[in-house]
């Protein structure tokens, strides 16, 4: 992109070969639609990232930039330098619907009224890694399970889905998609 202010957006028709760097100036990476899109690419140098619209966007690899997830779902496998503020009933899920992965957070994490969506199987679950403090506090949480119906977890079975230098706070809400919980 330019050294000029830019605004990109993105409803799902453009999927890169390479990063897509907003430059100088002030830039703002917008992804929006109703249906699940995917981008698999670096997004660097963009001031704002902003996650519109009722869909889900997937997205792999290293974000530069403070992430407003508006509405809808932002599923991340991969690096965020920067904050992410949740609207009431926008939600953020660890490295894509139905597979486990880590997301690395650098920084404080405040999930506010947000909904953390954590994906687990027999072998493991989703893993949010955050080098500082985080803060759970009102947020929500979705477990996802997504194995055969006739698998079971052992009796006792724990894994942990969140890692930071300390935690606030505990969920307003843990809920789940399958009966099993």
């Amino acid at each position: 992109m330019g050294g000029g202010n830019d605004n990109f957006i993105n409803s799902g028709v453009l999927d890169p070969n390479n990063s897509i760097d907003g430059g100088d100036g002030t830039d703002i990476f917008t992804l929006q639609g109703t249906e699940a899109r995917s981008f698999d690419q670096n997004i660097i140098s963009f001031e704002t990232i902003d996650k519109n619209g009722t869909g889900s966007w997937d997205l792999t690899g290293a974000i530069t930039g403070a992430d407003n997830i508006n509405e809808g779902v932002l599923y991340i496998s991969g690096t965020i330098d920067a904050p992410i503020s949740f609207a009431s009933d926008a939600t953020l899920g660890v490295a894509g619907k139905d597979s486990i992965g880590t997301l690395n957070y650098t920084g404080d994490f405040t999930l506010g009224s947000g909904t953390l969506i954590v994906d687990l199987d027999n072998a493991g679950a989703d893993l949010i890694t955050i080098t500082g403090n985080a803060d759970i506090s009102g947020g929500k949480l979705l477990v996802n399970p997504f194995m055969a119906e006739e698998e079971e977890f052992d009796n006792g079975w724990t894994q942990q889905i969140l890692s930071a230098t300390a935690l606030t706070g505990e969920f307003a809400e843990v809920n789940s998609t399958s009966a099993l919980f």
